[in-house]
């Protein structure tokens, strides 16, 4: 049974996110039974296991960077 409390040895951290980005990420999360939490947690654990960002990183415009 949940009890809606944080397990032990969990972290929580606050990111600021594009609200439109954010929905639209969520519904692609939704429709794959994942939240966000879960991917995010899913992202850090490959970090870790393979010490490097898990997908290509590529330049971005400077419009892009000045958001």
């Amino acid at each position: 049974m949940k009890t809606g409390r944080p397990k032990k040895n969990t972290s929580a951290t606050t990111v600021r996110i594009d609200f439109e980005l954010k929905k639209e990420a969520e519904a692609i999360c939704d429709e794959m039974g994942l939240t966000l939490s879960t991917v995010y947690v899913m992202l850090l654990k490959a970090i870790v296991r393979n010490r490097a960002i898990p997908f290509k990183l590529v330049e971005v415009s400077e419009q892009i960077k000045q958001d």
